[in-house]
């Protein structure tokens, strides 16, 4: 078993074992009490079990012992290793100057990357989590808090998932901050296909790594084991919203394995996408309504300290009334009424997404409810039944 001089013979034999059919992180660490990975492949070269492994674990039958028997003779240790390098991607293990996992309960058995590796390290790093199924806002928040933490020093962490792991990142890019992208798949398999561009600037302006091989499909068990080591390289999880059994919980149950704090922005009660971290906020979890909340804890001073809540005249309807034009916009009743089209839409919503000032904009939906285009109940903007 040998390969370059820069790459040793127990990175080598690991990465025999993670080409093994249907070894993941658990196998793998099972394989490893052989004491070390050199040892764990020779036993299976020589189609015998180390006493170090006790009992076979569950899951794993003597069917597939004897399936990795035969495959491991099969292996070409420097066509695997030639694979991984070819493909500009570096291998680190628990020897690198850069592996940030050694104090883990759950460590990778390597990490392929393609980047700057030093960031994998760097402190502080706040992973930005969520939905992919997210709303606007939930996108514009992520985005702001990306621009802002990263603005401020931080890392910017995520899974590079749809949604809410995007925004994050690109926010983090806008402000040239630092970003790392977790990968649930080799590094070669962009997941999902539209994030193509993104996992291209996270490797060439931060650090793109995953812990699978080159070729590894996207399947549904590898992205929760991506959520540990997301949860394992930061010092806080921020989730910006999550159904109530999304994806990101779980990444908050690592951190809560980890000892790493949890923040949790809240949203409208209204909407499901919120559900899960409105609960979080319910059960005592950290709230941040800004990235000021997030840099307290970490004692860091924003570069952008959020101003006070502006003062609000005490007669708000000479705002509304001298703000009005006489005939509201034709483009506003055609962007109120594509937001609203989907449902029930909370007015701190449409604020937001149509940048008006609250008093503004709630004279001119009134205008629009006497017309008979929407209907107000109580703080929800929803079209009316015909």
């Amino acid at each position: 078993m040998s390969g370059p001089l820069d790459v040793s013979d127990e990175i080598i034999a690991k990465l025999m074992i993670l080409s093994l059919p249907k070894v993941g992180p658990a196998r793998a660490a099972w394989l490893l009490q052989a004491g070390s990975a050199v040892e764990a492949v020779r036993h299976l070269e020589h189609r015998s079990l180390a006493p170090s492994w006790g009992r076979l674990p569950s899951g794993v039958s003597k069917t597939l012992v004897n399936t990795w028997f035969d495959h491991i003779r099969k292996l070409n240790s420097s066509e695997l290793l030639a694979e991984e390098l070819n493909q500009g991607a570096e291998i680190l293990d628990d020897q690198h100057g850069d592996w940030p996992f050694s104090d883990d309960p759950e460590p990778p058995l390597l990490l392929f990357c393609k980047g700057d590796t030093s960031l994998l390290g760097r402190q502080p790093s706040v992973a930005i989590v969520g939905t992919r199924r997210c709303t606007a806002v939930g996108r514009r928040v992520a985005f702001t808090l990306g621009a802002d933490l990263a603005e401020a020093g931080v890392a910017i962490v995520s899974g590079l998932a749809a949604g809410i792991d995007t925004a994050a990142h690109r926010g983090a890019l806008s402000s040239d901050g630092a970003v790392i992208g977790i990968a649930g798949t080799g590094l070669d398999v962009v997941y999902p296909a539209s994030n193509y561009d993104l996992w291209q600037e996270v490797a060439s302006r931060g650090v793109l790594a995953a812990e699978s091989r080159r070729g590894t499909k996207p399947e549904r068990w590898r992205f929760p084991a991506r959520n540990r080591l997301i949860a394992g390289l930061v010092d806080a999880v921020i989730v910006v919203e999550s159904h109530k059994s999304g994806g990101a919980l779980l990444t908050v149950d690592e951190a809560a394995e980890r000892g790493c704090p949890v923040f949790a922005v809240p949203g409208s009660v209204m909407s499901p996408a919120s559900d899960g971290s409105n609960n979080l906020l319910r059960d005592g979890c950290n709230v941040v309504t800004s990235a000021d909340d997030v840099l307290a804890y970490l004692d860091l001073v924003s570069p952008h300290p959020r101003p006070g809540v502006a003062q609000v005249p005490e007669d708000e309807s000479s705002i509304e009334q001298q703000a009005l034009p006489l005939s509201p916009s034709p483009d506003l009743l055609t962007a109120v009424v594509l937001q609203t089209s989907a449902g029930p839409v909370h007015i701190d919503q449409l604020v937001v997404e149509l940048g008006m000032h609250p008093a503004q904009l709630l004279g001119h939906l009134r205008r629009f409810e006497q017309q008979g285009h929407v209907s107000i109940d109580g703080s929800t903007v929803c079209l009316p039944d015909l």
